[in-house]
């Protein structure tokens, strides 16, 4: 299983493994064998969702789902970086949505 990061932000100027580790990671951070998952973002003014995981996992603008209307979410993928880990180096995308400061939406990620 590898770990998986999630949180809101505003959108940075460079997205990095900072970007992910530290400003996701300190939000949400689980272990996952796939990309599947239901998460809880609670965004302000200028700020956006995201969800970084590994590349492997696959996935479409189509898997991210509001998880009341089953509507798609709008998530786009903003950058595909490297992250090395204690145990391996891997490609990570990061998926931001098209829309800021919404407040509460539950995203189902199939």
């Amino acid at each position: 299983m590898q770990r998986v990061y999630f949180g809101v932000a505003t959108p940075p100027i460079t997205f990095d493994a900072n970007f992910v580790q530290n400003t996701l990671g300190n939000q949400g951070t689980g272990l996952g064998s796939g990309r599947q998952r239901v998460i809880n973002y609670i965004t302000g003014p200028g700020q956006k969702m995201y969800y970084a995981f590994p590349n492997a996992y696959g996935g479409y603008p189509e898997n991210f789902r509001d998880s009341a209307t089953l509507i798609e979410a709008g998530f786009v993928v903003a950058a595909t970086i490297m992250i090395t880990t204690t145990f391996a180096t891997e490609y990570f995308n990061i998926w931001e949505s098209e829309q800021s400061a919404l407040g509460f939406v539950g995203v189902e990620i199939t």
